[in-house]
């Protein structure tokens, strides 16, 4: 872990952004005590999020394959309570 100074922070954030972006994690201090940490980006969460599987939901809630309603009936009687 490399440590900066919050002052070094200010005036030079490329060169910190750069070790980050090597990997590194960065304890920020401020009157020689830890202030916060820039750490970098898990290669996981970087990625694009996975798209739910609603059709394989709708198959665990209704195994009948039976909605009880449809979307439109839903919304028509919901319109009708007001």
């Amino acid at each position: 872990m490399k440590t900066a100074t919050l002052r070094q922070l200010r005036n030079e954030t490329s060169t910190l952004v750069k070790w980050v972006e090597a990997g590194e994690t960065v304890l920020v201090t401020k009157r020689s005590k830890p202030l916060f940490r820039l750490l970098p980006v898990a290669p996981a969460e970087s990625e694009h999020c996975r798209i739910p599987n609603f059709e394989a939901r709708q198959d665990e809630i209704f195994p009948e394959g039976v909605l009880p309603q449809s979307g439109a009936e839903l919304i028509a009687g919901e319109r009708d309570r007001y």
